[in-house]
């Protein structure tokens, strides 16, 4: 068996940091069933650490339990060897696990479960969560995804807890589903302490308990219609309500999203210094992660995606599918696809396509275009320079863009033909040339399926995004061609 070694974001930011800097881990949000601190009073009124635990051996909690026990944590995986307590049913049991949590905080406060089956969770009596009948399996192939509720609790008080769970069928083992129940909770209060560092570095986002392969973030809120679909983009947990607090208590905050796509950041992103959008980074990203935040890397990326403020502005939206088992998806947004989109929308995005900072400022100059004009057999050459106008050495993607002025069908306000990256020293410049050809000015032509360059006057948009154009020109087309694709 392979064992993965990789690098935690900590680890990374420590290592990074060296020995003369104090890198600390503050777990306020962090919900760990293998840390989560619970207690219960004994039958003497003492009060003991852990859960006190109920195994049943049917579904329905019914009748005495086979198993009592105390329990330290719910952080329990049926598959591995003797874990399931009963001896009959054990494919189909229930149990209930009873405590209380006294939080250090006043403030709202995270309670999360992850179970293969029904589930309940009662704070102080008060029933927060209750999918007990009605547990949605994943797909054939997915993960477990997990329940959370947040609770307005008081500092020193102790709040009863109970969870009540029943495993049941269709949670496919090899697939990354937890086949298993863990329960946690967590305050979404920060300790004074936050506000007397230098900075903050919150590690936000999704991971494999969200996302996986066969599973869409959405999936958990199908059948709910478009209001719903919109948490689809919402960071879970509560995690927008921890960024406020923590930046209330300090504003060198950076906030770090980890997941496949855009989040919705509209509470919190006017209010942070600085963002750093990680995706799935793997085993050494958290050493990249500590380089970056250091200044030992300069950053260079470019989205290759544009994100909304919210799913609304997406163009693509309500094609969505808001169901699982859906068979037919309609693509209405044509050649409007991504960027082109939001152009003939006019909705601007969070981050454009193409998008991307960097620790050093780069200048556009001296765009030349040359022929002046296109046929169906020569080729353009738009040449133009790239200057570190910054003192960090750094690199730059120039992005180049082509769009037709007043065309005679539907055509895209511009579009993507071309980019190129360059290292640059400080004050250090650099030539750059990129090509144009006929597929840069034509259209398919579905009637003689053959691709189709219109004649008319073509805009050449040189810069640093989509949205961030620097430098402009022309060239002209001055009769209609055709070619094989």
């Amino acid at each position: 068996m392979k064992v993965l070694n990789y690098v935690s974001e900590l680890s990374g930011i420590q290592y990074q940091a060296g020995q003369n800097v104090r890198v600390d881990f503050i777990d306020a949000g962090t919900p760990n069933p293998a840390t989560a601190v619970w207690e219960f009073l004994d039958s003497a009124g003492f009060i003991e650490a852990g859960l006190q635990a109920q195994y049943f051996d049917n579904n329905n909690l019914s009748g005495s339990p086979e198993v009592t026990r105390v329990d330290g944590e719910v952080n329990f995986d049926w598959t591995l060897a003797g874990a399931v307590p009963v001896s009959k049913n054990q494919a189909t049991f229930s149990a209930r696990w009873t405590g209380r949590v006294r939080p250090k905080y006043t403030g709202d406060h995270l309670f999360k479960v992850r179970a293969d089956g029904g589930i309940r969770l009662y704070i102080n009596s008060q029933l927060l969560i209750d999918t007990f009948l009605s547990p949605m399996p994943p797909p054939v192939y997915g993960t477990t995804i997990p329940t959370f509720t947040k609770i307005y609790l008081q500092a020193g008080q102790a709040y009863d807890v109970r969870l009540e769970y029943r495993r049941t069928s269709g949670f496919p083992g090899d697939s990354g589903a937890l086949q298993g129940v863990q329960l946690s909770w967590t305050p979404l209060v920060v300790p004074p302490s936050i506000k007397t560092y230098d900075a903050v570095v919150m590690c936000q986002g999704i991971d494999n308990e969200y996302d996986g392969e066969g599973l869409d973030l959405s999936f958990k809120f199908e059948d709910q219609g478009l209001a719903v679909l919109e948490q689809a983009l919402i960071l879970p947990e509560y995690q927008d309500e921890l960024i406020q607090n923590v930046v209330g208590q300090n504003p060198q905050t950076i906030v770090v999203l980890h997941g496949p796509s855009n989040f919705d950041m509209q509470s919190w992103i006017n209010a942070v210094p600085g963002l750093i959008h990680a995706w799935y980074p793997g085993e050494n990203g958290g050493l990249a992660l500590g380089e970056i935040l250091f200044g030992d890397v300069n950053p260079s990326g470019k989205l290759p995606v544009t994100m909304e403020k919210q799913l609304q502005d997406n163009p693509t939206t309500g094609n969505y599918p808001l169901i699982s088992n859906a068979t037919t998806i309609t693509y209405t947004e044509g050649i409007y696809v991504g960027y082109r989109g939001y152009e003939k929308n006019q909705i601007e995005p969070q981050f454009p396509f193409g998008y991307g900072l960097s620790y050093t400022t780069f200048g556009y100059s001296d765009l030349k275009i040359a022929p002046p004009q296109l046929n169906g057999n020569n080729h353009v050459n738009v040449t133009f320079t790239v200057t570190n106008t910054g003192n960090r050495a750094g690199a730059e993607i120039a992005e180049l863009y082509v769009g037709q002025q007043n065309p005679s069908l539907a055509r895209p306000i511009k579009e993507l033909k071309g980019f190129q990256k360059v290292f640059l020293q400080p004050g250090a410049s650099q030539k750059v040339t990129l090509e144009l050809d006929q597929r840069s000015v034509a259209y398919f032509n579905t009637t003689i399926r053959q691709w189709d360059g219109l004649p008319g006057t073509y805009n050449v948009l040189v810069g640093a995004s989509s949205q961030d154009i620097r430098l402009s020109g022309q060239f002209l087309v001055k009769s209609e061609f055709t070619f094989q694709p």
